[in-house]
């Protein structure tokens, strides 16, 4: 693959540095690197069938590398765009010619560069959130999709937060571990990253709250994050004014349970 010729003004440069944008600006970059990205988008649509929208954004487009087989690191999208942005950018600063004659060609090189500098920041940086707002009610929480969390408020409006992917069946959590000056402490009975509802099976004691009426069941995960409806199935210990028992805290109901900090 031949590479460019050097702008006249540049030939006082060091050789190495010379030799270094010739090589980024030269077209056997995008010629090759133009193919894999026909590559990565096969493969996201093909497993966009099995893993959803989100995921294969996330293992192929919006990622530095992936693991072929768990085995093989591969360029990822951001990679992929960010070499043709370097090799374009390079081209478009130290080989375009530079007068009124050629003015149609620098803008729609620099319009090109912008999309791709564009899509490059937005997949780095860029997050989505969304806002269930009640008729005739206002709110100021913005939820994630596709990171949720256990919200523990106290009376006095002070909020701690624990990831939910962070926790596991058998934890044991107490509240004083967040600053929280109590006793209570509760154990994860079942964790569901996707749940259902069903009737109580007899399976918890001392049942408590919605618990009494339903009991939590895991499914199978949803190809969309948006899709699945998490949930916990909780022991409460240690709890003042006989609190204790087995509670349920589920994904965007309102009835979670209300516990007293002391008797």
């Amino acid at each position: 693959m031949n590479k460019w010729p050097l702008p006249y003004h540049l030939k006082g440069l060091p050789a190495w540095i010379q030799s270094a944008i010739q090589f980024l600006s030269g077209p056997h970059i995008v010629f090759y690197t133009l193919p894999w990205m026909m590559v990565l988008l096969i493969l996201g649509t093909i497993t966009q069938k099995h893993i959803g929208l989100y995921g294969a954004l996330h293992t192929y487009f919006n990622t530095w590398f992936f693991w072929l087989w768990g085995i093989f690191p591969l360029p990822g999208g951001i990679t992929t765009i960010g070499i043709i942005t370097l090799a374009l950018l390079t081209k478009f600063i130290f080989c375009s010619v530079w007068n009124w004659q050629k003015s149609g060609t620098i803008l729609s090189h620099f319009g090109v560069l912008l999309l791709l500098l564009g899509g490059m920041i937005s997949a780095i940086t860029s997050q989505e959130y969304f806002m269930i707002i009640q008729e005739g009610q206002k709110t100021n929480i913005l939820s994630d999709y596709f990171k949720r969390e256990i919200s523990l408020t106290t009376e006095n409006g002070q909020s701690h937060t624990i990831p939910f992917q962070s926790i596991k069946n058998g934890d044991s959590i107490a509240l004083r571990t967040f600053g929280i000056e109590s006793h209570i402490t509760f154990d994860i009975l079942l964790k569901c990253e996707n749940c259902t509802a069903q009737a109580p099976s007899g399976t918890y004691e001392n049942l408590q709250g919605l618990a009494q009426n339903m009991e939590l069941q895991r499914i199978e995960n949803e190809k969309q994050p948006e899709a699945n409806f998490s949930g916990l199935v909780i022991a409460v210990k240690d709890a003042p004014n006989n609190e204790n028992g087995t509670y349920i805290i589920m994904e965007d109901v309102d009835k979670n349970p209300v516990l007293s900090l002391s008797a």
